[in-house]
């Protein structure tokens, strides 16, 4: 029976679904590969686990297959992995059996696997490739589409969206950088009639200002020096579907009037041509910055603010919308658990205090960031204070130690100690170490507080 014979369809494969083989058995490696492109991966050979982790990689590996050979793979932890951290590592040996693999599946760690058995083999990158599927199907449900929150603010906004995005007006997005603009307008473009046609991004804070009219409206062959061929800019990229305009705001005043032009007249002319082009295009652009003091400043055309904000969305900061940071959390664990391979699921309630009173300056952007460093900080299936920042932690015992003139010394103290212990996740020991005292003194205290 050839090696496809006994599993019906094929492992749909994505750009990440790459499976790199290391093994010291030349002619095992020959057959995986065959084996893998007949499934519809792509394989990568590497010469040892130590080569595959220094390749650079678009996405990361679906699986990396290691024989006895390269046995440092069952003690490769995830900090060490570099670009395999959101890879399986699967350790081919003579003697694993299903239970094995069954549990490895269902708690995430690496896999150990019969070889050379493609039998088990191809289910068993199909199983991975598919967890894989349902944590980016996840994961592009609330960036692409759906937008995570609780808040009646956000309720509210998304409300204002739907009827937004029925129209072919521009729309000018405002708020704080992090609180998710562009995903907002990624919104707007798939819950209105363009949603078939492209979405194309374009930060006017990272062109260079002398590409920025290039970038915005092509140019032809030889209409600059390094111009070699003809180049589409963003307009025509996104002609029949959104342009979204990111960091307006920093748009040079110089090209302002000649996107007005463009927006005024449907068309665009590239660099080096003498004939318009019409292009057919929604625009939506976003800034953290003050517009309306910009074009009263004289930074910021006044025509084209109005030409961009035939309707105003303001997004609220995360410190407005306290109500989505629990949920916004737990749905970055969910998915960084998946990417990375771990096993905490939830956080503990002392986290989520710590994560609700924090004002996020970074809004969105900074607790995603927080979340995950956290995620790889935690020991266990549950995140606790402990595995949070320090900077979090420490504004929460200034928070709670801001006591009133007049209270006494000795419990203000108390109060110190209790709350560093359960910081520390309950260790005397580490408790003693961070406020400076020994063991013994901390259980002295901590015993005195607890008699009546």
């Amino acid at each position: 029976m050839s090696a496809t014979g006994s599993q019906a369809g094929t492992a749909s494969r994505g750009p990440g679904d790459g499976v790199v083989v290391t093994t010291a058995d030349t002619g095992l490696a020959a057959r995986i590969e065959s084996w893998l492109c007949e499934w519809g991966y792509l394989p990568i050979r590497a010469a040892s686990l130590a080569d595959a982790i220094s390749r650079p990689y678009q996405e990361a590996p679906l699986a990396v297959l290691c024989d006895s050979s390269h046995a440092e793979s069952f003690v490769l932890h995830a900090d060490r992995r570099g670009p395999l951290r959101a890879s399986t590592i699967v350790w081919l040996r003579r003697d694993a059996s299903v239970e094995e693999e069954s549990h490895a599946l269902r708690t995430n760690a690496d896999v150990v696997h019969t070889l050379p058995d493609p039998q088990r083999l191809r289910p068993l990158l199909s199983a991975l490739a598919d967890r894989r599927s349902a944590a980016r199907a996840r994961w592009q449900q609330a960036s692409g589409g759906d937008l995570i929150y609780a808040s009646e603010a956000m309720r509210e906004l998304l409300r204002l969206a739907g009827r937004v995005a029925a129209s072919h007006a521009p729309v000018l997005l405002l708020g704080e950088s992090g609180t998710g603009k562009e995903r907002l307008a990624r919104t707007l473009h798939d819950l209105g009639p363009r949603r078939e046609g492209p979405f194309v991004a374009v930060s006017c804070a990272a062109v260079p200002a002398t590409l920025l009219e290039s970038e915005f409206f092509g140019h032809e062959r030889g209409a600059f020096t390094g111009a070699e061929r003809r180049r589409l800019g963003c307009f025509e990229l996104a002609s029949g579907g959104t342009l979204f305009l990111d960091e307006i705001g920093d748009m040079p005043l110089e090209l302002q009037p000649k996107l007005l032009r463009a927006l005024e007249a449907g068309q665009i002319t590239r660099l080096g041509s003498e004939h318009p082009t019409p292009v057919d295009v929604r625009i939506t652009s976003a800034t953290n910055r003050e517009l309306k003091a910009d074009v009263q400043q004289g930074r910021f055309r006044e025509d084209l603010y109005y030409r961009l904000a035939v309707v105003g969305m303001q997004l609220p900061p995360l410190r407005e919308r306290r109500e989505d940071i629990p949920v916004l959390a737990e749905h970055f664990l969910r998915h960084y658990a998946d990417l990375e391979h771990r096993s905490a699921t939830s956080f503990d309630a002392a986290a989520l205090e710590v994560m609700a009173r924090h004002d996020w300056p970074g809004n969105v952007r900074e607790l995603r960031n927080v979340v995950e460093r956290a995620l790889i900080m935690a020991s266990g299936t549950t995140v606790s204070v402990k595995d949070l920042p320090g900077d979090l932690i420490e504004e929460r015992a200034a928070r709670m130690f801001a006591a009133p003139l007049g209270r006494p010394l000795d419990e203000i103290l108390q109060r110190y100690m209790v709350e560093t212990l359960r910081a520390e996740g309950g260790s005397r020991r580490a408790t003693a170490k961070k406020l400076g005292i020994s063991d013994r003194t901390l259980y002295a205290k901590l015993r005195r507080e607890r008699q009546p």
